[in-house]
């Protein structure tokens, strides 16, 4: 190994560990600010928030005023401590409720297998008429939430045109001109 060929490794092991320090770094202090203590209006804002999600509002209820609330809960939400307090409350809360995917899964399942069970029809004395109905709408979305949780379904585009019909398209505005 020439001494160019040294320079050069030295000088990319220096790189290297120069970013493994601005990274530590960067930990470092996304740490610190994590760990900064709330006022008590930036918790009652976290209170607020895990409530309904709705950031003016919990702004509003807070104590930030009308005005000013929708851009005070934009940046609230983009500081770390607020963000980590808000998801510690959130995990709480499922936890005291009992709430995890599965949970939500089985049941959303459960609704839709419900939903797909024929009924019969009953008068007023519960005689069955010989007509039978079931849920379409619920079945369909409780299939529908089951479909988007396993990503069977996008709602993106594909803007990729195949060369013929790019060449087709080229045409038509040659066309036009």
């Amino acid at each position: 190994m020439d001494d160019a060929e040294q320079q050069q490794m030295i000088a990319t092991n220096q790189r290297a560990t120069a970013e493994v320090k601005a990274e530590r770094e960067a930990k470092r202090e996304e740490a610190r600010l994590r760990n900064l203590p709330l006022s008590p209006k930036q918790y009652r804002f976290c209170q607020e928030y895990v409530k309904d999600s709705n950031a003016s509002r919990a702004a509003r209820d807070a104590g930030y005023s009308v005005k000013t609330a929708p851009s005070q809960a934009h940046e609230l939400l983009k500081k770390p401590n607020i963000a980590a307090c808000v998801a510690d409350m959130q995990r709480r809360i499922a936890e005291m409720a009992q709430l995890d995917a599965t949970y939500v899964l089985t049941n959303i399942k459960e609704t839709g297998e419900r939903c797909l069970q024929h009924h019969e029809v009953t008068d007023h004395e519960g005689n069955g008429l010989g007509e039978f109905v079931f849920n379409a709408a619920g079945a369909n979305k409780s299939w529908e939430l089951l479909g988007r949780h396993l990503k069977l379904f996008t709602d993106s585009v594909d803007h990729n045109l195949s060369p013929t019909l790019a060449s087709l398209f080229g045409q038509l505005l040659k066309k036009e001109k």
